[in-house]
């Protein structure tokens, strides 16, 4: 049976006392009377049968055993105050609220969104990714990105992007299979990597291709940036979202290996809700259609 923990107000006026060496300044940083923080202090020497401070005429000090549990109660409150801070808004700032598809938090928004900081110093963020569309209802973000089927997406909503399917693979990839020119022929030759969820899978690709018939598809994954990930692993040939790959084709790590897009069914689609941060969430909205337009533009 766990043996019950002394309050953690206890805890926090002995280690506040023992770091003033004085009960009135721990009253004072505490918000607390005096006789409270002595109360509390002398309800934890109770609990452990000894004495955490011997008491002089001109303050206080700490007996052997107040030492030796200091350094563990201060650690304590340390890692406590610090997971405390993770959740609390900064009172400085406005926060912007980012409900977005786990796939554009990773390839897209975390590298871009120190720049849109850097123009707005006097804004907080909080990022909230999800995978599915049914996982963003009720988050109640200021801004929404979330990938969706027209039929499903909000009216409100905008689609981003080209919105184009690309085939793509890591260079390694290729030259393994040998030296011979890459050529669509002979897809049927490579693991597949296929997301789930989407229509735009790589049967759609191969009618609209007529391609073969026989396509090994090894490996599926439950988003665009999940298939980038093993694609650019060398797991297989991904067919994704351009712009989720856009950043891997910039820097070369994935080759698109047909120049010819396929035109996506399913995509990504941005909401600003109308509410007090409505201001700042379109500024937002507007900056990252420019980003998107901008890398799109490179690739």
């Amino acid at each position: 049976m766990a043996r019950s923990l002394p309050p953690l107000a206890w805890f926090r006026a002995f280690e506040c006392a023992a770091r003033h060496l004085s009960f009135t300044l721990a009253a004072q940083e505490l918000n607390l009377t005096q006789s409270a923080i002595s109360q509390h202090v002398r309800s934890l020497e109770h609990k452990f049968s000894c004495a955490l401070f011997v008491r002089k005429h001109r303050g206080i000090a700490l007996t052997d055993q107040g030492r030796r549990l200091l350094p563990t109660v201060a650690s304590a409150i340390s890692i406590l105050q610090s997971a405390t801070e993770t959740f609390e808004t900064p009172t400085d700032k406005q926060l912007l609220t980012i409900s977005v598809s786990t796939s554009l938090a990773q390839w897209y928004l975390a590298p871009r969104l120190k720049h849109f900081a850097t123009l707005h110093p006097d804004i907080g963020f909080r990022v909230i990714s999800k995978v599915w569309p049914d996982e963003f209802t009720g988050l109640n973000a200021d801004v929404e990105l979330r990938f969706d089927a027209p039929s499903s997406a909000q009216s409100d909503s905008v689609r981003i992007g080209h919105n184009r399917m690309v085939m793509v693979a890591s260079p390694d990839l290729i030259s393994d299979f040998g030296n011979r020119e890459f050529s669509p022929d002979y897809i049927a030759d490579f693991p597949l990597i296929q997301v789930l969820g989407t229509t735009d899978t790589w049967n759609r690709w191969a009618a609209e291709r007529a391609y073969l018939e026989n396509l090994n598809i090894s490996c599926n994954v439950e988003s665009h940036g999940a298939a980038v990930d093993f694609a650019k692993a060398g797991t297989g040939i991904a067919l994704t979202s351009s712009l989720v790959a856009a950043p891997c084709l910039v820097d070369g790590s994935l080759l698109v290996l047909e120049r010819e897009s396929l035109a996506a069914h399913d995509g990504y689609y941005l909401t600003v809700r109308q509410n007090e941060n409505f201001e700042i969430a379109s500024a937002f909205g507007a900056w990252l259609q420019a980003e998107i337009a901008q890398t799109e533009a490179a690739i």
